[in-house]
C-alpha cells in the first residue's frame, strides 16, 4: 500500500513538474519574442534596407557557383554526344562486319559438328554488336537525363535572377518611399531638428509679434491720435479763417421758413 502511495505522489510530483516546465517554457519563449519584436522596432529602417542589400549582393557569389556548375555540365553533355557519335559510327561498322560474317556462314556447309571458324568469328562480331549496341542506348540514355537537368539549372538560374530583379526593385522603392518620408518629417521639423535653430525661430516669431504691433500702434495713432489732439480742451474758440466761416454760414444758412432747401444744401 505504501508502495502504491509512494508511486503515485513521484507521478504527481512529476507531472506538476513537467506543468511547471512548460509554462516557465512557454513564458520564457513569448518574453524572447517579446524583447526581439521589441529590439527590431528600434532598428532605424534605414538600417534594415541596408542588411537586405547586403544579403541580396550575398546572392552574387551563388549565381557565379551555379554558373560554373551549368558550365561543367555543358561540358559534360558536350563531350558524351561527341562519344555518342564516334560510337554510333563504330556500331554502324561492327554492324557491316556481322552482316558480312552472316553472308559467309549462310553460304558455307558445314557436315560435321564442329563450328568453322567463320562461325566463331560471328558469334563474336554478334556478341560484340549487342554489347556495344546496349552501350550506346545506356549513354544516351545518360545524355537525355543530363540535358534535363541542364535545362532545369537553366530555369532555376533564370527564376533566380529574376527574383533578385525584383528584390532589387522592391528595395528600391522602398528607399525611395522612406526617403519621401523623411524629407517631410525634415520639412515640419526643420526648426527643432537643433536646439540653436530653435531658439533662432522662437525669436524670429516673437520680433515679428513686436514688429507687427508696432505698425498697427502707428496706423491707429494716425487714425485715431492726430484727431484728438487737434480737439479742444477748455471752453476757448480757436482762430480759424473769415472765409471758411462765411463759407460754412452761407451753405447752411435759413431760410425763411427757418430751414435750409434741399436745393441749397446739394
Amino acid at each position: 500500500m505504501c508502495k502504491k502511495i509512494g508511486i503515485a505522489a513521484v507521478a504527481v510530483v512529476a507531472g506538476l513538474l513537467v506543468l511547471n516546465h512548460t509554462k516557465v517554457g512557454d513564458w520564457a519563449k513569448f518574453g524572447w519574442h517579446r524583447a526581439k519584436e521589441a529590439m527590431k522596432s528600434q532598428i532605424p529602417p534605414e538600417v534594415e534596407i541596408a542588411k537586405l542589400k547586403s544579403e541580396l549582393a550575398n546572392i552574387g557569389p551563388k549565381v557565379q557557383q551555379h554558373l560554373n556548375k551549368m558550365a561543367e555540365a555543358k561540358t559534360g553533355i558536350d563531350t558524351l554526344k561527341a562519344d555518342i557519335v564516334t560510337h554510333a559510327t563504330r556500331l554502324e561498322n561492327q554492324k557491316a562486319t556481322v552482316l558480312a560474317l552472316r553472308e559467309k556462314v549462310d553460304t558455307v556447309k558445314v557436315s560435321n559438328s564442329k563450328p568453322s571458324k567463320d562461325a566463331e568469328a560471328l558469334k563474336r562480331a554478334w556478341k560484340t554488336y549487342q554489347t556495344s549496341e546496349d552501350s550506346l542506348k545506356a549513354k544516351r540514355e545518360k545524355l537525355e537525363v543530363r540535358i534535363a537537368r541542364f535545362e532545369d539549372a537553366k530555369l532555376q538560374l533564370d527564376a533566380m535572377k529574376s527574383m533578385r530583379e525584383t528584390l532589387e526593385s522592391q528595395i528600391e522603392q522602398l528607399e525611395a518611399r522612406l526617403e519621401r518620408i523623411r524629407v517631410e518629417e525634415a520639412e515640419d521639423r526643420i526648426c527643432f531638428d537643433d536646439p540653436m535653430l530653435g531658439n533662432v525661430k522662437e525669436g524670429l516669431d516673437e520680433l515679428n509679434k513686436r514688429i507687427t504691433t508696432m505698425e498697427n500702434f502707428r496706423d491707429l495713432n494716425r487714425e485715431y491720435g492726430q484727431q484728438n489732439a487737434t480737439e479742444p480742451t477748455g471752453g476757448t474758440k480757436s482762430t480759424v479763417s473769415e472765409d471758411l466761416l462765411n463759407e460754412i454760414d452761407n451753405h447752411f444758412k435759413p431760410t425763411k421758413g427757418g430751414s435750409k432747401v434741399a436745393s441749397d444744401r446739394e
